[in-house]
């Protein structure tokens, strides 16, 4: 069956500590797709089937970096030695003479997968001529390494022409195109976090321009109702809670004339007595009024802003709030 899947490959921010632990490097990229349907594979069976499935891109790869081929050694997987592998990542490194490699991919929620990048160069000058030619190959077959492990059903796939998705049900974002990532770290412990969240939510989505907005635009929820702090079937004002695990997980769905989407927030210990937050959303917009409506909300950086607006409130209200309790 056709992979449809890397179609919806969306390149996100490089947040692995890879990336982020201070330590330069010389470039570094991040795809994430989500999946059908919650992800019970390793992200190691994942990366094997993509490097079999991609054997002619990798192969060329290999040639042109220099990387010995030991797929059958243990402690190998392809051209990479392995220095991590469980049930949510694996952490992957090749050594050449331009460079270090380094890559990880990590089963972020059930239903998403992610596959980092990392290089250092040995050798700067050469190493950045090099991979101006071959970064190109390397995203494409990035796509394809998270995805080949993973086909749309017939009834998924995309219609191209009305601009719209079938979404299985049984998950909140697939089919859904990943839209933007934004996260925050919070001095407080996810259960602190997770109380202000909603409170925020709730406080956010509401009043007389939230209404009026929702029955403009023709939003399936329109009042908040259910149970507080928020639940499974909680709606607020444009959105329906469809996963709720107090202290690591919410996730909202919702839909109008204009778009289909979710909002998904998650909880992570950072560094001891901190929390990162992180808000994902996914959207579709049909026709040429979902086309106008992305243009004004999503590209302008109207909606980016609004939640980072979101976020940095929730940070200050859970760190008052225990500074005070």
């Amino acid at each position: 069956m056709k992979n449809l899947m890397a179609d919806q490959v969306r390149r996100v921010r490089a947040t692995e500590p890879i990336a982020t632990d201070g330590r330069p490097f010389d470039y570094a990229d991040a795809f994430e797709v989500s999946v059908p349907h919650p992800d019970m594979s390793a992200p190691r069976e994942w990366l094997h089937e993509g490097l079999a499935t991609t054997s002619g891109v990798v192969t060329r790869l290999i040639g042109v970096l220099g990387l010995g081929e030991s797929p059958t050694e243990v402690g190998q997987l392809g051209p990479f030695r392995i220095i991590e592998s469980s049930a949510e990542v694996i952490h992957l490194e090749a050594a050449i003479p331009l460079m270090h490699i380094t890559m990880v991919g990590r089963r972020t929620v059930p239903s998403q997968r992610r596959l980092t990048t990392v290089l250092h160069f040995r050798r700067p000058l050469l190493g950045r001529i090099a991979w101006t030619i071959i970064g190109p190959v390397h995203r494409r077959a990035a796509k394809s390494l998270i995805t080949a492990a993973t086909t749309l059903r017939p009834d998924q796939e995309l219609d191209s022409a009305a601009g719209s998705t079938q979404v299985d049900r049984g998950s909140r974002v697939s089919g859904l195109a990943f839209v933007d990532e934004h996260a925050v770290v919070i001095n407080a412990p996810a259960n602190n976090v997770w109380l202000n969240l909603s409170a925020a939510l709730d406080q956010t989505f509401s009043g007389s321009v939230a209404t009026t907005y929702a029955r403009v635009a023709g939003c399936a929820e329109r009042s908040p109702s259910g149970p507080r702090p928020l639940a499974i079937d909680s709606t607020l004002v444009g959105f329906r809670v469809a996963s709720a695990r107090p202290g690591a997980e919410l996730e909202l769905t919702g839909r109008h004339r204009f778009s289909v989407y979710a909002l998904s927030f998650h909880m992570e210990q950072a560094n001891s007595g901190q929390t990162r937050l992180r808000a994902r959303t996914h959207a579709n917009f049909p026709g040429g009024g979902g086309r106008l409506y992305r243009l004004l909300v999503v590209r302008t950086g109207f909606y980016a802003r609004s939640v980072r607006h979101l976020l940095k409130d929730i940070q200050r209200q859970t760190e008052s709030s225990r500074g005070t309790g």
